[in-house]
């Protein structure tokens, strides 16, 4: 793995992923200071520096994920927060690896699923209900069912059941969330 930069095109630090690892997923951190990758044919996830390539932690990948990385980050308690791409979302102590929680959120994808952009809360949608969690532990926050809102049925004439959401934004505000089916 390669880190460039952008405005010379030099490689600014290489990576070693690990003997047979097949990385699946590159993501940088919300400051860009550490770099994921996954590698789903060894269920390892490993973190690493930016700058200089140091390997931060490696971790091992709940047993039940079938994803790869979709959405991730360090919260302010050296703690790691993964959105799986199968919906599971996990946490682990960077400061000594180990798994604080995992759950499986959403049954369908990952794509039901909107962390708030300072990644202290992480909202599912699943059968209608909008539910919101707290990064840190897992907590439920708040539920609240849209469907059986009348201003949602008034709105899209849906009811109830499973409905596939294809897409979800939270406004900067934290007052609105848009879904599209």
């Amino acid at each position: 793995i390669e880190v460039f930069a952008l405005a010379s095109g030099e490689v600014r630090t290489s990576i070693a992923a690990g003997e047979g690892a097949l990385i699946d997923k590159l993501l940088f951190s919300p400051d860009a200071t550490r770099l994921a990758a996954s590698a789903a044919n060894l269920s390892l996830l490993g973190i690493w520096q930016a700058d200089d390539g140091a390997l931060v932690q490696t971790l091992q990948m709940p047993p039940v994920t079938i994803g790869e990385i979709f959405q991730w980050s360090i919260l302010p308690g050296g703690q790691l927060f993964v959105v799986f791409s199968d919906g599971l979302v996990t946490a682990w102590s960077l400061a000594d690896g180990k798994e604080l929680y995992s759950v499986q959120k959403a049954k369908v994808a990952a794509r039901t699923i909107l962390v708030w952009p300072d990644f202290s809360k992480y909202v599912v949608f699943q059968q209608g209900n909008l539910t919101i969690y707290q990064t840190s532990d897992g907590s439920q926050v708040s539920l609240e069912n849209v469907l059986e809102s009348q201003a949602w049925k008034r709105a899209t004439g849906i009811s109830s059941g499973d409905v596939d959401v294809e897409s979800m934004a939270l406004s900067p505000d934290q007052k609105y969330i848009v879904i599209q089916l």
